[in-house]
């Protein structure tokens, strides 16, 4: 497998190293933007609302999905540049294109509409009755995804959700609690829900991942990163 057979577009997730050879955290998200006889051109990092400061020579490792897979392979930074008022680093390619297991995902802070219903893990019961209740995300990644509601729910139960993105476009799946923190404002009680994807398509991964680059890009249209 090649550069080459990869789309434009494709979401990138990066893995930056320091002069010392050790990671920066947290990981960043990028995409690929165009590639030229075996260097690869990605979109400049984000981190906090500013575009990541990432030095000449700096080595990364870059991963990403191709074809339901996830791939790595290691990078190191030639140039940076602007183009159509996108920032952009040029890297080449420090190592052959592997196969992996592992994946860990940029998370990008948001508000957005969700849908939720809590599952019974024991139950082969029809679920379509049971409605679903509202709550907007605080967090949003190609891996799973932060739910701010008034509803307690305890670990490792699982909740199928439909999560309304840009464009009138939603997604759905199926999710694994793995965090539930109680959050007290005032008088207010909260609680921060963490959900992992347990089941979901590939194109609605793909969705949410390109869901987060856009609004990444409006805020920078904006001037706000």
């Amino acid at each position: 497998m090649n550069l080459t057979d990869l789309q434009i577009g494709v979401k990138l997730e990066l893995q930056l190293y320091d002069e010392n050879g050790e990671a920066i955290k947290p990981q960043f998200v990028s995409e690929l933007e165009w590639v030229e006889e075996g260097v690869a051109f990605i979109a400049a990092p984000i981190h906090e609302g500013v575009i990541f400061p990432v030095h000449i020579g700096t080595t990364m490792n870059v991963f990403f999905i191709h074809k339901d897979d996830l791939y790595k392979f290691k990078a190191k930074v030639l140039n940076r540049g602007v183009k159509d008022n996108i920032a952009y680093l040029k890297v080449s390619l420090l190592s052959e294109l592997e196969k992996i297991q592992r994946r860990q995902f940029f998370r990008f802070e948001c508000s957005t509409p969700i849908k939720y219903k809590v599952l019974d893990y024991y139950s082969q019961k029809d679920t379509s009755k049971i409605p679903f209740k509202k709550a907007t995300t605080r967090d949003l990644s190609g891996g799973g995804l932060c739910i701010s509601t008034d509803e307690k729910v305890d670990l490792n139960k699982l909740v199928e959700c439909e999560l309304d993105l840009d464009e009138g476009k939603s997604v759905k799946f199926v999710g694994q609690i793995v965090r539930s923190d109680l959050i007290k404002l005032e008088d207010v009680i909260r609680y921060e829900l963490g959900v992992l994807f347990k089941k979901i398509e590939y194109k609605d991964r793909e969705a949410v991942i390109g869901f987060i680059f856009r609004e990444q890009r409006k805020l920078r249209k904006k001037g706000l990163i």
